[in-house]
């Protein structure tokens, strides 16, 4: 296989997994534990949830771009 084919295909692996890593931890924090939604008032779980859905977007935003500028992946 060509080599930028196959960096190619690993970037859009790095992708999808760091992308399902971040959407199921999330997943887990808010709609398991119950942090996703407010009750009846907002709490103290909900704040820190959102602010850590919110810099964690940011840093799989900040990933994802160096990926794709090729800063990232790993030497074969």
């Amino acid at each position: 296989m060509d080599k930028e084919l196959r960096e190619y295909f690993l970037r859009i692996l790095y992708s999808l997994t760091a992308f399902v890593v971040w959407l199921v931890i999330n997943m887990t924090g808010g709609i398991y534990l119950g942090w996703l939604f407010f009750e009846n008032n907002m709490k103290a779980g909900n704040i820190v949830f959102y602010s850590f859905m919110v810099l964690s977007f940011a840093w799989l935003m900040w990933y994802l771009i160096k990926l794709w500028k090729g800063k990232v992946l790993p030497k074969p």
